[in-house]
């Protein structure tokens, strides 16, 4: 029987490592379609478990945060730039700047940084081996005064995001390199 509960464990945590890789490599290999890289993916957005994140952090949450293939289109950003500011407590501030999924315990962080955003169309094919839209294929936005926030939701994991982008966009621009 305990062979039999070790198998079963065991069976349960390759499922689980099988389903978590794929996840992560869902949004791989997708890139070329568009003549760039793919997206960015977060397995975990856990850490740091106590206390503030780091710039690094930060980056890595609002970049996976956002990079993603959807309705036909790939969004990634580039140049991300952040900093973080001392954490609020969720209940000081002003209801209309409470985030909805925040831990009610816990802090938020303001950001204030730089990014630019990428939506790219995929290539189309002109002709037999020949790119129409080849390095002109995607809408660049450009945020130099960026704000958002970060903070841990019910779960224990970091949410970051941005606010809107003041910038209309250029289209025929090239998508970032690969």
């Amino acid at each position: 029987m305990l062979y039999l509960f070790h198998n079963r464990n065991f069976f349960l945590m390759l499922i689980t490592f099988t389903l978590m890789t794929s996840v992560a490599s869902a949004q791989q290999a997708v890139g070329a379609k568009y003549g760039t890289r793919d997206p960015q993916t977060c397995l975990s957005q856990k850490e740091p478990t106590k206390g503030a994140l780091t710039p690094q952090q930060a980056t890595k949450y609002l970049t996976c945060g956002v990079e993603s293939e959807s309705r036909g289109l790939l969004y990634l950003m580039q140049d991300v730039k952040v900093e973080i500011g001392k954490g609020t407590p969720y209940r000081d501030l002003a209801s209309i700047h409470r985030p909805g999924n925040a831990d009610t315990d816990g802090l938020v962080y303001q950001l204030r940084g730089s990014y630019k955003t990428y939506q790219c169309a995929p290539l189309q094919q002109k002709a037999p081996y020949q790119e129409a839209n080849a390095g002109k294929n995607c809408i660049l936005y450009s945020e130099p005064k960026a704000t958002g926030s970060c903070f841990r939701d019910n779960f224990g994991e970091w949410v970051c995001k941005w606010g809107f982008a003041s910038d209309r966009g250029i289209s025929g621009q090239p998508p970032p390199a690969k």
